[in-house]
C-alpha cells in the first residue's frame, strides 16, 4: 500500500518535470507515492482503455490519501474521474490548486463544482506547494 496516489496530467515534458519534483518532495519527507506515469504496471505495454481504468482503480484503492493536481484551465478529465473514484472509496483527498487566477475578482478560473465538491467533502484544497507535505501528513494521521 502506498501513502499517496498522485493524480495529475502526465503527458508533456513540463507535466512530467512538475510531477517528478513534487513526488520527490513527498518521498523525501518519508511518504510513499504511487505515480501512475512512473509506477503503473502497464508502462511499456499497449493496454486497452479498460485495463488502464481497472489498474488505476486498483491503485486508488491501494492508497491512503489521494492527491490531485487541478491547476489546469480545465481539470484533466482523467484526474476528474479519479477524484470521483477516490471520493466514493472514502479516501482523503488533497486538491492542489496553485493557479493564481483563482483569486481574480473577475474572470477567475472556473472549476467544475461537482469535482470541487468531491474534493472539499473528502479533504481540502491547498494553494501553494509549500503546503503539500503538511496537508498529506495531516490526511495520513
Amino acid at each position: 500500500m502506498h501513502d499517496v496516489y498522485w493524480a495529475a496530467p502526465m503527458f508533456s515534458t513540463a507535466d512530467k518535470e512538475y510531477n517528478d519534483k513534487y513526488v520527490r518532495m513527498l518521498k523525501d519527507a518519508g511518504i510513499s507515492v504511487y505515480n501512475p506515469m512512473r509506477d503503473a504496471v502497464y508502462i511499456g505495454t499497449n493496454p486497452s482503455d479498460e485495463e488502464i481504468f481497472q489498474k488505476d482503480i486498483e491503485a486508488v484503492k491501494d492508497c491512503r490519501v489521494f492527491v490531485a493536481n487541478i491547476d489546469q484551465e480545465s481539470i484533466d478529465s482523467g484526474v476528474a474521474s479519479q477524484i470521483g473514484i477516490a471520493n466514493v472509496l472514502g479516501k482523503p483527498i488533497v486538491g492542489v490548486f496553485t493557479d493564481s487566477r483563482r483569486d481574480r475578482p473577475k474572470n477567475s478560473i472556473y472549476k467544475n463544482p461537482h469535482v470541487m465538491g468531491a474534493i472539499k467533502s473528502a479533504g481540502e484544497l491547498i494553494f501553494t506547494l509549500d503546503e503539500l507535505v503538511n496537508a498529506v501528513k495531516k490526511a495520513l494521521a
